[in-house]
């Protein structure tokens, strides 16, 4: 079993491994996040996404998404 402090301990390890995307332009909140996260999720074993810029949003709030990755076909 494999445990971590905390988040931050979680990213390294995943980042690691090749499984984060950080993603460092800026995105709409609305509709680019959310669809960015659908079609890598789509993706078996897609990555877990960090976008860390948020348009509308003051700089360091950050938004982490698909944190599972897939893990069946799509249909």
């Amino acid at each position: 079993m494999i445990a971590w402090k905390d988040l931050r301990d979680w990213l390294k390890e995943v980042e690691k491994i090749g499984e984060l995307a950080r993603i460092k332009e800026e995105v709409d909140w609305d509709e680019e996040l959310s669809a960015l996260t659908y079609l890598t999720g789509k993706k078996i074993g897609g990555p877990a996404l960090f976008f860390e810029n948020v348009k509308g949003y003051p700089k360091g709030n950050r938004v982490l998404s698909n944190i599972l990755g897939s893990s069946l076909p799509s249909a």
